[in-house]
This record gives structure tokens, C-alpha cells and sequence, in this order.
């Protein structure tokens, strides 16, 4: 069975790139990165989680099991109705997600 792939959520809020490397991802190790990170705004952020070996992408900032962040011109908060506003959102990169994500930081560059 095919897993409908979900990564569109994502770049339907539009991520911005990293100047440093030229990716979507920022990481709370680079000093520079950092810095942007805390002053972005907690619902363009989203986050990529590695639990259990398995990698995930989360609407805000999360400290536990992260490998980077990824922060996006529109707020993750569009995507929910009013009602839903206090809801989060997480799903599974796709191995395939990856290349999506390589075409879309080649398309902005």
C-alpha cells in the first residue's frame, strides 16, 4: 500500500532557505542558525524529528529528539480553521519526501 505523502503541507507555507547551505533546514547546533530560530515566529516553525529512528516533521518548536528546523514565510496556523487553531500537526517524511524538498530549495534558489 502507497503512503500518501503530506511534505505539500509543508511547502504550501512556503519554507525559506538557509543562506548558510542553501536548504530548507536550519540547525540549533550552528550558532547563526540559532539565533534565527529563537527569533522566528513559533508558528512559522516547524520542526524535524528523528523518534525512534524514524523522521518526522512537527508544526512548532520541540527541544527533544530534533535533528533541525524548518521555518516558513507563512504561519503552519493557516493550514487549521479557527476552531482547530490549538491543534498541531505531525507526520512522516517519506523517503521520497526528500527529493521533493531538494526540488523545491533548487526552484527558490
Amino acid at each position: 500500500m502507497n503512503i500518501k505523502s503530506k511534505i505539500s503541507l509543508l511547502l504550501d507555507c512556503k519554507p525559506i532557505i538557509n543562506k548558510e547551505d542553501n536548504t530548507i533546514f536550519f540547525y540549533p547546533q550552528v550558532k547563526k542558525d540559532n539565533k534565527i530560530i529563537s527569533e522566528s515566529n513559533y508558528e512559522n516553525v516547524w520542526t524535524w524529528l528523528i523518534p525512534e529512528g524514524q523522521d518526522v516533521i512537527s508544526t512548532g518548536r520541540w527541544w527533544v529528539d530534533r535533528n533541525a528546523y524548518v521555518i516558513t514565510e507563512k504561519p503552519w496556523t493557516t493550514l487549521f480553521l479557527i476552531s482547530e487553531i490549538d491543534n498541531s500537526l505531525s507526520f512522516k517524511l517519506l523517503p521520497r519526501d526528500f527529493k521533493t524538498i531538494e526540488n523545491y530549495e533548487k526552484r527558490v534558489n
